[in-house]
C-alpha cells in the first residue's frame, strides 16, 4: 500500500526543510565571502590583468622598435647605394664630356661646362640615420 501526501502544508514543510539543509551544507562547504574578501580578489585580479597587459604592450613596443630600426637601416643602405650610383653616373658623364671636348674646335669650347676636376662630386657624405 502506497501512501501519498495530500496535505499541502506537509509538502511545503518538507520542501522548506530540504532547502534549509541544502543551504546549510552549501554554506558550510563553500562559506560566503565577505565584501572585503571579494574586493581584495577583484583588486588582485585587476592587478594581474594590468600586469599581463603591460607585458604585452612592452613586447609589442619592442617588436615595433626593432622593425622600425630594420626599416631605417634598409632605407639608409638604399640611400647610400643611390648616392654612390649618382656619383658614378655624374663622374662618368663628366669624363665623357671631357673626352668629347677634346675633339671640338677651340671656338666652341665656351659653350660647354668647364670640365676641370672641381666638378667631381666626391664630397657627398653617406646618409646616417642611426648613431
Amino acid at each position: 500500500m502506497t501512501m501519498t501526501v495530500e496535505d499541502p502544508t506537509i509538502t511545503e514543510k518538507i520542501s522548506q526543510k530540504g532547502a534549509e539543509i541544502y543551504h546549510t551544507l552549501h554554506d558550510t562547504i563553500f562559506p560566503p565571502k565577505s565584501n572585503s574578501e571579494t574586493l581584495k580578489d577583484n583588486i588582485n585580479s585587476t592587478k594581474a590583468n594590468v600586469s599581463k597587459g603591460a607585458e604585452k604592450s612592452q613586447d609589442n613596443l619592442s617588436y615595433g622598435i626593432e622593425k622600425t630600426r630594420e626599416g631605417l637601416e634598409a632605407s639608409r643602405d638604399n640611400l647610400n647605394s643611390g648616392i654612390e650610383k649618382t656619383k658614378d653616373y655624374v663622374n662618368n658623364g663628366l669624363e665623357r664630356s671631357k673626352g668629347a671636348a677634346d675633339y671640338l674646335p677651340e671656338e666652341d669650347d665656351d659653350i660647354f661646362l668647364n670640365t676641370n676636376d672641381d666638378l667631381f662630386i666626391d664630397d657627398v657624405q653617406p646618409a646616417t640615420f642611426l648613431g
